[in-house]
């Protein structure tokens, strides 16, 4: 299994969800609300969360000498969950698997491809619009560098429809707000040369290819904001995508704050919640998807 092999646990997915669940320095900020709101964050809870129950410490000396024997059950949540990071890991949505703790994919590993972003969106949803998530991603927008004020009352706005659960009124200042932050930050790091007069910028995923951003967000911006389905929203012939948009739009600010808002650790907050939410949405989700399977 992919866990075990090469540089080891350490560069696990689950690993980094386990080590990034307790975030520092966010004591007294809107982050530690987000992160209290019902979401006990401390190590026990996320270990049991995140692993499966292995062998006590007191079982040890037994098998001193010889191999610890695994039990069925936990290999095949070992292999259940590999072979989901496996089929996932050139997706768009890797950017959120990254960050989310092992067991809370685990219930997406049978589900269809529309199946499990079909979970990830409901998750994102009820993150949205549970009060203490959007106010702290807000509270960052409003102090956060490079944007112009325009940019910020675009986001804001966007914020505050999706928090409503306003799509289509949120998806409008989208593309504006998050476009404009993106081409702001690469101006900003001198990867990108403002365009001068009437001169034609460069596209977004270009300039984003330029800029010192890890692969998978890269990967999420050209795949799930700026292409295909974003298309329709920023060429004004959408029709019935603007939750879509807007939820995995919200991830790319959170990934935007996280990178140039040094005290806005809104992407790990969110595979913190993501952790606990998921498992929820994707349980949430059954029902339906047993009416339309078919008998």
């Amino acid at each position: 299994m992919k866990a075990f092999r090469g540089a080891g646990l350490d560069d696990a997915p689950w690993m980094k969800a386990f080590k990034g669940a307790g975030i520092a320095g966010v004591d007294g900020s809107p982050w530690a609300t987000v992160l209290k709101a019902g979401y006990g964050i401390d190590a026990s809870a996320i270990s049991r969360t995140l692993m499966p129950q292995l062998p006590s410490v007191s079982t040890i000396p037994k098998s001193f000498g010889r191999k610890i024997q695994l039990s069925d059950e936990t290999l095949l949540f070992y292999e259940e969950t590999d072979q989901f990071m496996q089929d996932w890991e050139t997706d768009a949505l890797w950017l959120l698997f990254l960050r989310v703790g092992v067991g809370a994919v685990r219930p997406l590993a049978q589900l269809s491809r529309p199946d499990v972003e079909a979970a990830v969106l409901l998750a994102l949803e009820m993150i949205c619009s549970d009060q203490t998530y959007v106010p702290a991603l807000r509270a960052a927008v409003a102090k956060a560098p490079h944007l112009t004020s325009t940019q910020r009352k675009h986001l804001d706005h966007m914020l505050e429809h999706a928090q409503e659960g306003e799509y289509v009124h949120a998806s409008a200042p989208l593309y504006p707000g998050l476009e404009g932050a993106y081409r702001e930050a690469a101006y900003a790091e001198a990867v990108a040369e403002r365009p001068k007069g009437s001169n034609r910028p460069p596209g977004l995923v270009t300039v984003v290819k330029r800029m010192p951003l890890p692969a998978e967000l890269k990967t999420f911006i050209k795949l799930a904001i700026f292409s295909g389905t974003g298309h329709t929203i920023r060429h004004g012939s959408a029709e019935g995508v603007e939750r879509r948009q807007v939820l995995l739009g919200i991830a790319a600010l959170a990934a935007w704050l996280e990178k140039f808002a040094s005290d806005a650790p809104a992407l790990e907050v969110l595979g913190s919640r993501l952790t606990e939410t998921l498992p929820r949405a994707a349980e949430e989700l059954q029902p339906a998807l047993a009416l339309l399977s078919p008998e």
